[in-house]
């Protein structure tokens, strides 16, 4: 009966003129494209890229997608939910990727079961594994720059790229971020068995203080592997330019802004394009560092910039800018401001006790960026206690797991498939963590508010079953909450999004009965989608959905019984609670530390960030701060620092 029923959805599909009457032009037809899918022959340990199987009806009433199943695990879901309603000229999306356990052929059927007799629908999939006799590994696996003037760049440091197999590999790419540099070019660079590749970087420091970051080596034939960087900036006594030597990214035809930053000598600095070094075309610099205007060509030019401070003295730097194609998003939308004012938006750990709209700053109460004592101690003993888990929530010092959830919708989901990349290849991460990407297309916090929503099944019963592990040995997660906001006045429009994270909380607890520590992020700026036709949450709503993080985090700091972590005050009902990352910003605008949005960072919808691009400016921050914040450095790193 199923084939019968199959045959029937390829007629359709076909347009072939046999449609049975269930199908009827009359009533609409449910489609499930494509039909079949032969996914690309894939390395034993890698996973391919994700197909999307895209159901849509035309029926006039509603329908529900029932449920769905896969029925050969190595063909995996990574994204879609059921039960679903489906009305009239909709669609539901499924995702799935193809990862192989051995070489060999691989064939298996993904089905989606519809109400009101419609379907089932069915795809046939197949693929097909092999393995690599390539043994890869780096040397060295840690490097520590030094001390670095702000402003100047190292020599640079090589990292040893070696491959003791048997078989030849291919090192596809070397991803590096500021203040880090790849100084060598690598783009698929063939390893023989037995031979060593050398990669060279360096560190150019934008400011004073201390810079971690992973560098990753991507493979065609073995999982990322990753070397820990790490230097100090200092100050210099002369006048230097403290930029980064890759400007960021511009777009054509769209308005572009840089701030040069000045240190050491004496201000004020005035700036000036050195004679014979040229902008490129629409582009000025002024005398008090900004370079703005048009750009009209696409390229990359390099041009060299003077400062000289108020006793004469000079420094220069050679600086880099590349200008892209525009995108389709709104690539003028480079700041946004405050409703009814000419004031940009100040991210609100910036803002300190500053205010938004009459509400102080700052991620935690008083303005505070820093985690209050009682709460961050708690936290610490919290992340003590964290040990390997097995599948049923025992303590396995041996093989045990300790689970990471990164959870939230769309965005989320491209952003955590780079956390997840960068965390599992960062050689100081603990060998029994595991960091699972639960974001899901339309998992919005009014969906993940209900304990029973589709959207937990999926991550209980098909995403974690993916990576090897189950709920019991959830022992973290970070969540970046969003509703579809696009309309509303502050505070009103985002108060219900602080009830629907507080409930979430609650559900998590359920869901992942280990679960000790709940981190929490809010999204990246979305004003490259204003004006567009798509709404989600545009600014100023993306901002203004941080709040409601701040203010959830706040209602456990005043004790809300609903929120209570600690056994001792009464029954449990959530997980501790704390800010993870804040990277919201203003666009071009750079925040303190440097961070900038480019609409090069985002796909052309403006609203979900561009890969590697803009998921890796999440991944950056997510992945310090699981390394250096003290309730989460003690689990997560192998040999986490003394306290």
């Amino acid at each position: 009966m199923k084939s019968f029923i199959k045959s029937l959805v390829c007629a359709v599909v076909a347009a072939v003129a046999f449609v049975p009457a269930v199908f009827a032009a009359q009533a609409g037809t449910i489609t499930l494209s494509p039909t079949s899918y032969t996914f690309p022959t894939e390395y034993v340990g890698l996973v391919t890229q994700t197909k999307d199987f895209v159901l849509t009806s035309t029926i006039r009433t509603s329908v529900t997608i029932e449920s769905f199943s896969i029925s050969n695990p190595v063909f995996q879901l990574t994204q879609g939910t059921a039960p679903m309603t489906l009305t009239g000229g909709t669609s539901a999306h499924f995702t799935i990727a193809f990862a192989p356990q051995a070489a060999q052929a691989y064939t298996g059927t993904f089905t989606i079961n519809v109400s009101n007799g419609y379907g089932p629908f069915t795809a046939t999939l197949s693929g097909t594994g092999e393995t690599t006799g390539a043994v890869g590994s780096l040397s060295p696996t840690s490097i520590n720059f030094g001390n670095a003037k702000a402003g100047t760049t190292t020599a640079t440091q090589t990292v040893n790229v070696t491959n003791s197999g048997t078989q030849s590999m291919t090192l596809t790419s070397v991803s590096a971020d500021p203040p880090f540099t790849v100084a060598t070019k690598v783009q698929n660079v063939p390893i023989g068995a037995g031979q060593t590749y050398p990669v060279k970087i360096n560190f150019s420091p934008t400011g004073q203080g201390a810079f971690n970051n992973v560098v990753t080596f991507a493979f065609k034939e073995i999982p990322t592997l990753g070397a820990n960087m790490s230097g100090t900036g200092t100050a210099d006594l002369n006048p230097t330019i403290q930029n980064f030597p890759t400007l960021p990214l511009a777009t054509q035809s769209a308005s572009y802004y840089a701030p040069l930053a000045a240190s050491g000598g004496t201000g004020p600095y005035t700036f000036a394009v050195k004679p014979g070094s040229t902008l490129p075309t629409g582009l000025s610099l002024s005398t008090a560092g900004v370079i703005s205007g048009t750009p009209t060509k696409v390229g990359t030019g390099s041009f060299t910039i003077q400062v000289t401070d108020s006793k004469k003295k000079s420094g220069q730097k050679l600086l880099s800018l590349t200008i892209d194609k525009a995108t389709g998003a709104s690539c003028n939308n480079i700041s946004w401001d405050i409703v009814n004012t000419n004031t940009p938006i100040t991210p609100i750990d910036v803002l300190g006790t500053g205010t938004y709209l009459g509400y102080e700053g700052g991620l935690y109460p008083d303005g505070s960026n820093i985690r209050p004592a009682g709460q961050d101690s708690y936290g610490v003993t919290l992340a003590d206690q964290i040990q390997p888990l097995d599948a049923d929530g025992t303590v396995d010092p041996i093989n045990g797991k300790e689970v990471i959830v990164l959870m939230g919708e769309s965005t989320v989901h491209v952003e955590a498939a780079q956390i997840v990349l960068d965390m599992m290849a960062d050689p100081a991460k603990n060998s029994h963590v595991v960091v699972v990407n639960g974001g899901q297309g339309n998992g919005t916090a009014s969906e993940f508010d209900d304990v029973n929503s589709p959207f937990w099944t999926t991550i209980t019963n098909y995403i974690l079953p993916n990576a090897g592990v189950t709920a019991n040995q959830v022992v973290a997660i970070w969540f970046e909450p969003t509703d579809i906001l696009y309309s509303g006045t502050f505070p009103t429009d985002v108060a219900n999004v602080t009830t629907e994270i507080e409930d979430i909380m609650r559900d998590q607890l359920v869901l992942f009965p280990n679960v000790k520590l709940s981190y929490l992020s809010s999204r990246i700026y979305a004003a490259y989608s204003n004006g567009l036709t798509q709404k989600t949450n545009p600014e100023p709503y993306a901002y203004e959905e941080g709040w409601s993080v701040k203010w959830a985090i706040e209602d456990q700091l005043d004790g809300d019984p609903n929120l209570n972590y600690n056994p001792s005050l009464g029954p449990v009902k959530a997980p501790w609670m704390s800010w993870a990352s804040y990277y919201w910003g203003n666009g071009l605008t750079p925040r303190p530390d440097g961070l900038v949005w480019t609409c090069q960072d985002f796909v052309p919808d403006g609203v979900h960030p561009s890969t590697p691009l803009g998921a890796e400016n999440v991944a950056n921050e997510v992945v310090n701060f699981f390394e250096t914040d003290d309730s989460a450095a003690p689990w997560f790193l192998a040999n986490p620092p003394r306290r």
